[in-house]
């Protein structure tokens, strides 16, 4: 019987242009953001990143904002776009949750 992973904390769908670096090795990445909730974040970027490297995002949206997440998982998505999963420690910044909040209302979408 396969093990199942479920989150801790719900995620709302997003879509955001973002910034990743990972600053022991310099990278410095652009991509996409896919989801995100309280307890971390789906993105999409255009340079590998490894598995429990801290990741700091730049997410542009009406009030740019930056949050950092440990890797906890990674794959390739279409096109062969590196996609990570991101674990967010259990204090993030209010702006975070202000987006979080803004994209869980069903009549306002992401810009």
């Amino acid at each position: 019987m396969s093990k199942r992973h479920y989150r801790n904390f719900h995620r709302q769908e997003a879509d955001f242009r973002i910034r990743a670096r990972v600053h022991e090795r310099e990278l410095d990445a652009i991509g996409k953001l896919l989801n995100i909730g309280v307890g971390g974040a789906s993105c999409e970027v255009d340079a590998p990143v490894r598995i429990g490297e801290i990741v700091e995002l730049s997410i542009e949206s009406r009030t740019p904002f930056e949050v950092a997440g440990e890797v906890m998982w990674i794959g390739w998505g279409e096109g062969g776009v590196a996609r990570m999963g991101l674990r967010f420690p259990p204090s993030i910044p209010d702006e975070l949750e202000a987006l979080i909040e803004l994209l869980s209302q069903p009549e306002l979408k992401a810009q």
